[in-house]
């Protein structure tokens, strides 16, 4: 591997802005329609003449089961195919023009040669399309994120309107968030069998010291003596010993600190509490988290944001062997206190609990953490909306905000006190399941206890997104089949937030 995720497996080119796009020689050109009376706001004024009357096919069509609509060509138009692609008008209009691009990109995949008119009239617009094109564009291989695109002879020209000065900047924030989805994507469709913990542990040392970030590695000898009871256990009964890993950026002078902590597992067979076989092969899903805090953490440096952001990944299998931890074991985690395991498969807040408090220790201004953490938050949210819980109401609304911008569904949740009262046990401090009820807020007040506890609060988040971390259904908007790379935007957009406003 070498230095720089690749996201974009393409040759983008932006179009000079006073180009008449129909006179473009290309395989395909792509043209945004919208709702209203200038329906192509991404075509020059001879193009949108010419394809006038074609706009309308659009209309006949259902944007669910096809949002990019295939018409013949008018006589005249240089492209060999023309596409239409809806640009939604019920979406943030930045997250749909994104989404208008990758579909569109989705729906061209046959052509090599395309050239996508969207209406892009400022730096903003020019940065979504760009980036909706490379999410779009991008092959979901499962492979390991690698330096410098992978060429595939695909060419992309984006038109749009934007100041010249301006185009350079715009162009390569989007790269840089593409990157960052895509990278992520790649680490959670990469087979189990090839991403144990130490080689996870390995592309982050690969791809975070390629751009600046100091990346520390903790083999499972460090781990345990660190007295991180939570990560060890988990990771005792497999053959790939654990890992912690600490990556971190740090610009010269940084308005604040942000904390982000990922489950790591990068295979969860349930323990001896052993999964459904009908779940057993998606299971290499859940380190999502952690993929996802790592990507916002290289993404922040390349971005430059003026925030020091340390990323925590606790990194383990959660196997089945005469080794593995039991049902009624205790642990000793890394703050002291004593976890009773009354359920194996609940192996996520057991490592996060001891990677969430290392991340406290270093007193850092917030702490976000990201997990596919629990079934219930599918039940309640469904697979495109993530549950948000929070022990403080401004971090809250920048993460919602955050979110809203990115089209990435969240939604906030509460922290009841009187449910900690289910994690109580006989022979430890706490327990790791409590009633089976309110599960996915039983586990957040869990992870509470060890992010804020009584003695030291901190400002924390918890973002549960066990049901929006992989698509098993048709694609849609920005996002593929497979790995989502959800929550990346969302994160990357509140350290922006966090630069700009602290």
């Amino acid at each position: 591997m070498s230095p720089q995720p690749a996201a974009h497996d393409v040759e983008l080119v932006v179009v000079d802005r006073e180009q008449v796009v129909a006179e473009v020689p290309c395989d395909v050109l792509v043209v945004g329609v919208q709702p209203g009376e200038d329906r192509t706001p991404g075509l020059d004024p001879r193009s949108a003449d010419l394809l006038g009357d074609v706009v309308a096919f659009i209309d006949v069509v259902d944007p669910e089961t096809e949002p990019v609509h295939l018409v013949p060509p008018p006589a005249g138009l240089a492209a060999r195919a023309l596409a239409l692609v809806r640009v939604p008008d019920d979406a943030p209009r930045l997250a749909g023009l994104a989404g208008a691009a990758a579909s569109a990109m989705r729906g061209v995949s046959a052509f090599a040669n395309v050239v996508l008119a969207l209406p892009a009239t400022t730096p903003q617009e020019l940065e979504a399309v760009v980036r909706g094109a490379l999410l779009g564009v991008h092959r979901q291989t499962g492979r390991l994120p690698v330096v410098g695109p992978v060429p595939t002879g695909r060419t992309v020209h984006v038109r749009h309107t934007v100041e010249e000065s301006a185009t350079g900047t715009a162009v390569e924030r989007a790269r840089i968030v593409a990157d960052a989805v895509t990278g992520a994507r790649d680490l959670v469709d990469r087979p189990p069998n090839l991403l144990t913990p130490r080689d996870f542990a390995a592309a982050a040392e690969v791809v975070g010291g390629a751009h600046g970030l100091t990346v520390e590695v903790w083999d499972a000898r460090r781990v345990r003596g660190a007295g991180l009871g939570g990560l060890a256990g988990v990771g005792q009964g497999s053959g790939n010993p654990p890992r912690l890993v600490v990556v971190r950026h740090r610009p010269p002078r940084p308005r604040a600190h942000v904390a982000l902590v990922g489950k790591g597992v990068t295979f969860d067979s349930g323990g001896l509490n052993l999964k459904p076989t009908s779940e057993l092969a998606s299971m290499k899903i859940d380190m999502a988290g952690a993929a996802a805090v790592f990507q916002a953490c290289v993404a922040a440096a390349r971005l430059e944001l003026d925030v020091a952001v340390t990323a925590w990944l606790p990194l383990a299998e959660n196997s089945v062997s005469g080794t593995s931890i039991r049902p009624g074991d205790v642990l000793t985690l890394r703050d002291g206190r004593r976890v009773e395991v009354r359920n194996t498969d609940l192996e996520g807040r057991l490592l996060l609990a001891d990677a969430l408090t290392l991340a406290r220790e270093e007193k850092p201004d917030l702490i976000v953490d990201v997990a596919t953490l629990t079934d219930a938050q599918v039940m309640a949210l469904g697979t495109r909306i993530s549950a948000l819980m929070s022990n403080d109401d401004p971090l809250r609304a920048l993460l919602l905000e955050a979110a809203a911008e990115a089209d990435e569904g969240l939604w906030p949740m509460p922290l009841p006190i009187h449910l900690r009262r289910a994690l109580a046990s006989q022979v430890a401090d706490i327990a790791n399941e409590g009633e089976r009820s309110a599960t996915m807020l039983t586990a957040g007040i869990f992870l509470q206890e060890f992010a804020s506890p009584a003695s030291q609060r901190t400002r924390w988040a918890h973002l549960d997104i066990c049901g929006t971390a992989y698509n098993h259904g048709a694609p849609y908007s920005v996002v593929p089949q497979g790995a989502t790379g959800v929550p990346v935007q969302t994160l990357i957009n509140f350290l922006r937030a966090v630069a700009l406003d602290s």
